[in-house]
């Protein structure tokens, strides 16, 4: 299937998930995904309110950033995100 910019969607059998409470913002998943799954953005109020005190602490010393999957149905399902993230805060989760 092509978006509407002619770019490649995945129908994919998993999505990744960032545990924020985890993420130290390396962004490693960043420069591993060949296909732009990942960016760092702000936290909202609400995503920030959400944390455990560590996973606050964290995002403090981070400026409030945290990695996510912006595009998760571009997904090839390597893994790669999954082996570098140092914390180990991606998961692969099965698609319903």
């Amino acid at each position: 299937m092509l978006t509407d910019n002619n770019t490649a969607v995945n129908n994919p059998k998993a999505i990744p998930v960032v545990d924020f409470n985890k993420c130290e913002t390396k962004g490693m998943c960043t420069h591993v995904c060949t296909q732009n799954v990942f960016k760092i953005q702000q936290l909202s109020t609400e995503q920030f309110r959400c944390l455990s005190f560590l996973g606050k602490l964290k995002a403090i010393f981070n400026d409030n950033r945290k990695a996510y999957a912006a595009n998760p149905e571009f997904c090839l399902n390597c893994g790669k995100c999954v082996a570098a993230c140092p914390e180990q805060a991606i998961k692969l989760l099965p698609v319903n």
